[in-house]
Parts: C-alpha cells; sequence; structure tokens
C-alpha cells in the first residue's frame, strides 16, 4: 500500500531535479551584446535571436541599438559591444593600423545578386522633368549620405569625370533622408532599404544607380567582431558564427511568415513596406571576397583618406565562417 506513494515521491523528486537542471541550463547562457540597426539586413541576427539558434548555442543576446553601424565602431574597439555590423570606411582601416583588434568575419549583404538594398536615389520630380537623370546632372546638386566618404556616390560620380567636391553632401540618418525628399530638401540620396521602398512608393524618389551597377561584390555593412571574441574567448565567436549563418539561411528563404514576423517585430516597419522592399540574399556560407575591400583601401590610400594600409589578414577573419561551415554542412550548404 505504500509503493504509490513512494512512487510519487520518487517522481517528485525528479521533476524536481530536472527543473533544476532547466534552470541551470539557462543560468548557463552568455551573454553577448550585438549592436544593431533596425533594418531588414539585420534580418539574420533578429531570426537567430527568435528562433532560439542562439540559445542552442549557449548564448543570450542583448541588442544594443545604434543610430548607424559607424556610431557603434568606438563601442567595439572599447569592449562595449561584442558583435556588430561596420561601416568599411577610414575610420575602420586607420583604428586597425593604430592596434585597434577588429575585425570583419562574415558577409551581412553585398551589392548586386537578386535584388540590391542599396541605391542612388534622385527627385522623382526632377528625374520626371529630364534635369536629373543622369550621373553628369549631379554635377552642383544636394546629396544626402548617411556616412562620409560615401564610396557608392564617389565611384558613381567617378562615372562621369566628377568628384564630391562637384556636389554638395550634407550628412543625414536614413529617416531624415526619407523626409528630405518628402519636403524636396535634396536632390539625390545614396539609401538603403527598407527606407529607399519607401520613397518609391511615394513617388518622392527614383532609383539613378544600383549600388551593383556602381560597385560589383562590395560588403558594405559586414559583420565584425571586437577584442572580447577574438582575444578573450574564440569559442564563444565560434558559436555566435553557426547561430549567425542558421539566421542567414532562414533569412535567404525570403518573405516567408515567420520571417515577416519577426522583423516586423524589430525595424517597425509595416506589412507593406517590408513586402514591397529588397531583402538582399547575404551569403549563405559567410564568406566575403576580400579584393573588392583592399580595392577601397587602395583607394582611399591614394586619395589620403589613410595614412597606412594593412593587409588583409588584419582585416579580415574567416576562420569563424570556416569552422561554421565545417559544423553546419551538408545542412547549411556553401551557396549564396
Amino acid at each position: 500500500m505504500k509503493i504509490v506513494p513512494i512512487m510519487m515521491l520518487v517522481l517528485l523528486a525528479g521533476a524536481i531535479f530536472f527543473a533544476g537542471c532547466i534552470e541551470q541550463k539557462k543560468e548557463e547562457l552568455l551573454t553577448l551584446k550585438v549592436a544593431y540597426i533596425p533594418i531588414t539586413s539585420f534580418g539574420p541576427i533578429f531570426i537567430a535571436k527568435d528562433e532560439g539558434y542562439f540559445a542552442e548555442q549557449g548564448i543570450k543576446i542583448e541588442l544594443l541599438k545604434f543610430q548607424s553601424a559607424q556610431q557603434a565602431i568606438p563601442s567595439l574597439i572599447q569592449g562595449d559591444v561584442d558583435v556588430s555590423s561596420t561601416t568599411i570606411n577610414p575610420a575602420l582601416f586607420n583604428a586597425i593600423a593604430k592596434g585597434a583588434n577588429i575585425k570583419i568575419v562574415a558577409d551581412k549583404g553585398s551589392t548586386g545578386g537578386q535584388c540590391d538594398f542599396n541605391a542612388l536615389a534622385v527627385r522623382k520630380d526632377l528625374y520626371d522633368n529630364g534635369s536629373l537623370t543622369t550621373i553628369e546632372q549631379l554635377k552642383g546638386k544636394k546629396i544626402a549620405v548617411a556616412t562620409r566618404p560615401n564610396y557608392l556616390l564617389i565611384k558613381a560620380l567617378d562615372k562621369a569625370n566628377l568628384t564630391s567636391k562637384d556636389v554638395e553632401s550634407v550628412d543625414m540618418g536614413f529617416p531624415e533622408i526619407v523626409a528630405a525628399f518628402e519636403n524636396n530638401a535634396i536632390d539625390a540620396a545614396v539609401m538603403t532599404e527598407p527606407y529607399l521602398y519607401q520613397v518609391l512608393k511615394m513617388e518622392k524618389a527614383e532609383i539613378l544607380l544600383l549600388s551593383g551597377e556602381i560597385i560589383p561584390n562590395f560588403s558594405g555593412y559586414p559583420i565584425a567582431f571586437g577584442p572580447n571574441l577574438l582575444e578573450k574567448n574564440p569559442e564563444l565567436g565560434k558559436k555566435f558564427m553557426i547561430a549567425y549563418l542558421k539566421g542567414v539561411k532562414q533569412h535567404n528563404e525570403g518573405k516567408i511568415p515567420r520571417n515577416m514576423e519577426i522583423l516586423k517585430n524589430y525595424t517597425q516597419f509595416g506589412t507593406e513596406i517590408l513586402e514591397g522592399s529588397c531583402w538582399g540574399a547575404i551569403r549563405r556560407d559567410g564568406y566575403i571576397e576580400k579584393e573588392p575591400i583592399m580595392q577601397y583601401q587602395d583607394w582611399l590610400f591614394e586619395n589620403k583618406y589613410i595614412d597606412v594600409k594593412v593587409s588583409d589578414d588584419q582585416i579580415l577573419d574567416m576562420s569563424f565562417v570556416e569552422d561554421a561551415n565545417h559544423v553546419l554542412k551538408p545542412d547549411n550548404g556553401s551557396i549564396i
């Protein structure tokens, strides 16, 4: 008659032990601070977080919002954030030349591909009346940019033998650029999605050139690691990359309901904008072509934006994606 109570005690003890194991597992999650901007190109990170891919690797992601990738670089260098998208610009090359331990470790979208989420856009009224339909006609115009020097703009101007001195460049964040197009306060801008779709949808802008037509295969805003993952805990960096590439794979499935739900939550853009904007394909294997980046560095050096050039292994570290692909293959593949 005492068997049932004893069994109940055993089961209860087992349940308590199991619950304790779960709680211990939760406590063992290591927090990584990830800088982000609420735009669609951060989709793989949002997806990997919400689908539990990071948790599978023992990682808890703390997202820290920045207005631009460029603003996050000092925090990455100082170790205040562990992971960030980075703008490939003079500040990055100069910081690395001076000893900053940050490296580009994975693709987050390159120019060209099945659709292009960056473009040089011009005011629709100027485009329609014929006064701004060519690169040559940009001379003397007011052009908004989110970063300086804006390599995309400069290379576009170069096609018409123009330089940055031939135009008036103004610094603006992407939301401000949208408002400026609405108010006819600018003539053109270097845009990214989904803000590009917004101004096209409002019929306030037209695309003059897609970024892939200006600089093919250029990874403008790749994933970068700082000293916390490069020096202190590279094993955690490898685990991050496994989860990230799983997020990339799902992201590249496109505008499926689950992806839409996740991106809508993090970007605060409505269904119409997310449906209409370009979600550029990100390399599923995470690799980055080094030649366009090194060519950009050559251009920066020739134009005196930087004083010293760095080697490709000082700025790029593909070992994390190599390790992640070794773990994920054949499931994740190595295709774009």
